[in-house]
């Protein structure tokens, strides 16, 4: 049986896709803001890989490589503001987390968040 030459480079599976550096994009396209769920994201935080990990009530969770944050979310995130970043993902998509529940379900990926993050990058339009 008679192989087939590849057609371009072959990518492994850790590589960016195009118009993504170093696990994040580049572009504020079909991204929202990780807190308030907003469509209007201008920053872009990637996240150090081996720091993706934490569990939940036991079970084990991942955080993507990056997270994206429109102004004044990453003007909350800077300020180290816990309570109003608990506010605000608590008022948007992570409205499901119930009392009890805020510090296994929000404080810890925001604490991962947090201690993952390799800086801001301004995304682009």
């Amino acid at each position: 049986m008679r192989r087939r030459a590849s057609i371009g480079p072959v990518s492994s599976p850790d590589a960016d896709p195009p118009d993504w550096v170093d696990g994040a994009p580049t572009s504020r396209r079909g991204q929202s803001c990780a807190f308030c769920g907003s469509k209007d994201v201008t920053w872009v935080h990637p996240l150090a890989r081996d720091l993706l990990t934490y569990r939940v009530y036991g079970d084990g969770y991942t955080l993507p490589t990056f997270w994206t944050l429109c102004d004044a979310c990453e003007v909350m995130h800077a300020s180290q503001d816990l309570d109003a970043a608990v506010t605000v993902m608590r008022s948007s998509g992570w409205s499901w987390v119930a009392d009890e529940d805020v510090a296994e379900c929000i404080l810890k990926p925001l604490a991962v968040f947090r201690r993952a993050d390799l800086g801001a990058r301004r995304l682009e339009a």
